[in-house]
């Protein structure tokens, strides 16, 4: 893990037991824990070290599995807390001490990507549904409990989930919240979910088949649309229904999610 200057020059650098993923700069969003940065490696440790000083290490954590997920912070309500999955299916919850916050629950299929957590706070001031939902190699989604990891619904689809879960509702405009959840699988098919049960359909959606391995989703909340990264191009989708909107091909696979801003992406 490596600090550069604006210009380039090495501030400082650090040595983590294995490949690192997931860096997390903390001094953005919390007062309390300004002047650190964490990430965890593939390999199952989760690191809390100095920043700009990265050389420094605080804590560390053996999660002993290999961590499979990126690794999320959720920030919005202090403390902070520290989401992360594992190739065994473990979901942990931890605090910035590294201190287990819930016992790790085990789903089906390696954890991937990125959950999406609703913690119950908004901007407008309103009340979430406190739960996270997150996705594995074996095809499932599933929602859980943030006081304690509590599995409250899931549902199964054919082909391992390979995009983060997006969740209408929590942070955005209450007013215009669906409570819908969205996530691609690795057979081109995208799905929409009623997010408290996983098992209802919203009307007017139909399942899409893009035919091609999703590898990102992208949600803009306002206007409901998606716009997905695949093997053979990028989709602008209505979220409300799930028609092309428009495609744009690319003769390599995009595999970042697309950035909400003028449309970037790469292959």
């Amino acid at each position: 893990v490596v600090v550069l200057s604006p210009t380039g020059v090495v501030i400082s650098s650090f040595t983590a037991s294995g490949s690192a993923i997931s860096p997390i700069l903390s001094d953005v969003f919390i007062p309390d824990e300004s002047g650190y940065c964490y990430f965890g490696t593939k390999q199952g440790v989760i690191y809390k070290n100095k920043y700009p000083d990265i050389a420094t290490n605080v804590v560390s954590r053996n999660l002993a599995d290999r961590i499979t997920s990126d690794i999320r912070a959720y920030y919005y309500e202090p403390p902070a807390k520290i989401y992360v999955g594992t190739e065994n299916g473990y979901v942990f919850k931890i605090s910035t001490s590294a201190t287990d916050l819930w016992t790790p629950i085990q789903l089906s299929g390696s954890v991937v990507k990125q959950p999406s957590i609703d913690e119950g706070f908004t901007q407008q001031g309103g009340v979430g549904v406190s739960s996270l939902w997150w996705g594995t190699t074996n095809g499932y989604v599933y929602r859980l409990a943030l006081n304690d990891g509590l599995l409250l619904s899931s549902t199964y689809t054919a082909s391992a989930i390979t995009t983060d879960i997006i969740y209408d509702a929590g942070f955005y405009n209450q007013s215009l919240n669906s409570l819908n959840v969205y996530f691609g699988c690795k057979d081109g098919r995208i799905y929409c979910r009623y997010g408290l049960t996983l098992s209802s359909v919203p009307v007017n959606w139909h399942d899409v088949n893009l035919g091609s391995k999703i590898n990102g989703l992208s949600f803009d909340p306002e206007n409901k649309f998606l716009y997905v990264s695949c093997d053979n191009g990028v989709y602008k989708l209505d979220a409300l229904t799930g028609n092309t909107s428009w495609y744009y091909y690319t003769p390599s696979a995009v595999i970042s999610e697309v950035f909400i801003y003028g449309m970037y992406w790469g292959d």
